[in-house]
This record gives structure tokens, C-alpha cells and sequence, in this order.
């Protein structure tokens, strides 16, 4: 009787340790999608500015006839790049790390500053009245959390008035610093 419940504890233990380490092993591989899936997001944004920046350059040529489409594609950029930056947050939020993780920070963070330069200039050359907002968060920060909260409900409130391009205040990049 003893050696029979033995048995169904060593097994209950090895069902156990499969069981995690599968557990632990989908944690990385889900971790490593969703880095991926970033990085893919990130490199998409950067065609998206580099194009926003040769159709300005042909702005100076063709004249006025570009601001709607400046305008446009500034404002796609703008969103899909607060789309990445909430992905971002949330990973570093769980405590994500590592040389990649960093790395993709410091990318989004250059794509943050051009998106805002070429955002101001729009304004500038197109009479728009976009408002270019510069928001620096760090992590943990709690007033960060009511900043964020605020800038969202202008946003939401009129939608198409400002843009927010949010940076990492900690980013080892000359552009942030």
C-alpha cells in the first residue's frame, strides 16, 4: 500500500517538472514572439519616415499639392508608433531586458524623434495645427502614469489636434538625450 502511493507521488512530481519546464519554455518562446513581432513593427515604421521624408524633400518641387499626403502618412506613422510604444512600456513594465530589448528601445527612440521633426515641419510648410508633443517617461514612474492618462484623454477628445511621441528618458541615444 505504501509503495503504491510511493509511486503516485513520484509520478504526480514527474508530471509535475514536465509540466513547468513546457511552462517555462512557452513563457520564452511567447516572450521571443512578441520582441519579434516589435522588431518587424519597428522596421515597417522605419520605411514609413524614410518615405514621409523623401515625399518632403519632393514637397520643396511639387509645393502645397504634397500636405495632404504629408499630413497623412504623418499621422499613420504617429499612430502606429503609439502602438509600439505600448507594447514597449508593457514589456518593460514585466521587467523585460536584454541587449535586444534595449536595442529596439533605442531604434523606436530615433523613429520617435524624426516622426516628431518631420511632424513640426508639416505643421510648418502646410499651415496644419497639429500640435509635435515630446512626452519622456521612465520606468517605474508613477506621475509618468498620470501624464500618459491625461495626454490620452486629449487625445481622445480631439482627435487629429496633437501628436504624442513618447520617449524613454533613460535611452542611451544622442537624439534622446
Amino acid at each position: 500500500m505504501r509503495r503504491s502511493i510511493r509511486n503516485v507521488y513520484i509520478v504526480a512530481g514527474f508530471i509535475s517538472i514536465i509540466i513547468y519546464i513546457f511552462g517555462v519554455f512557452t513563457g520564452i518562446y511567447v516572450q521571443k514572439s512578441v520582441l519579434d513581432v516589435v522588431e518587424s513593427d519597428i522596421v515597417s515604421i522605419k520605411a514609413d519616415v524614410e518615405n514621409a521624408q523623401q515625399e518632403y524633400v519632393l514637397f520643396s518641387l511639387r509645393g502645397k499639392e504634397s500636405c495632404p499626403v504629408l499630413s497623412s502618412l504623418s499621422s499613420d506613422i504617429s499612430y502606429n508608433l503609439n502602438n509600439i510604444v505600448g507594447e514597449l512600456i508593457r514589456l518593460e513594465n514585466k521587467g523585460e531586458q536584454g541587449a535586444k530589448f534595449t536595442e529596439l528601445k533605442k531604434e523606436y527612440g530615433a523613429l520617435s524623434i524624426r516622426a516628431w521633426i518631420l511632424r513640426a515641419s508639416i505643421n510648418a510648410d502646410c499651415d496644419e495645427s497639429v500640435l509635435p508633443i515630446l512626452y519622456y517617461y521612465s520606468v517605474p514612474c508613477g506621475r509618468c502614469l498620470e501624464q500618459g492618462s491625461v495626454l490620452d484623454k486629449i487625445i481622445e477628445e480631439d482627435p487629429g489636434k496633437i501628436a504624442v511621441y513618447v520617449l524613454d528618458k533613460d535611452i542611451d541615444h544622442p537624439l534622446v538625450k
